[in-house]
């Protein structure tokens, strides 16, 4: 998935799911990445591998796109506890690959984007 070198943060078409923001914002995100890419990865940690789940089975279920890939990993974690002491957690991680689905064109013709505001 990744190019050697390469970050995640230096991907632009990689969304990073969080539970700070509601599945339709991450629906919302994800049209606009796929406006500018063939495909987009949904990356979530934690309780928020639900909200990514359900985002791309709505982005399936409405055409937007086909899920091509779906990859879980976990990995260790070092936090700092009590008295400044580290503590190894385990993680898991969710990454859903996506692509547009042939229809997405005609679908996003009907997408309303946000006007630019001028400052």
């Amino acid at each position: 998935m990744q190019k050697s070198g390469e970050t995640t943060a230096d991907r632009k078409n990689v969304i990073q799911v969080s539970t700070r923001r509601d599945r339709r914002f991450f629906m919302y995100l994800a049209k606009l990445v796929l406006s500018d890419f063939q495909t987009a990865e949904l990356h979530a940690l934690g309780e928020a591998i639900s909200i990514a789940v359900n985002v791309a089975e709505q982005l399936e279920r409405l055409q937007y796109v086909k899920i091509t890939k779906i990859e879980t990993l976990t990995f260790e974690s070092e936090q700092k506890g009590r008295n400044d002491r580290n503590y190894n957690r385990k993680k898991v991680k969710l990454i859903v690959a996506v692509e547009r689905a042939q229809g997405f064109a005609g679908l996003m013709s009907t997408f309303k984007r946000p006007a630019n505001k001028k400052q």
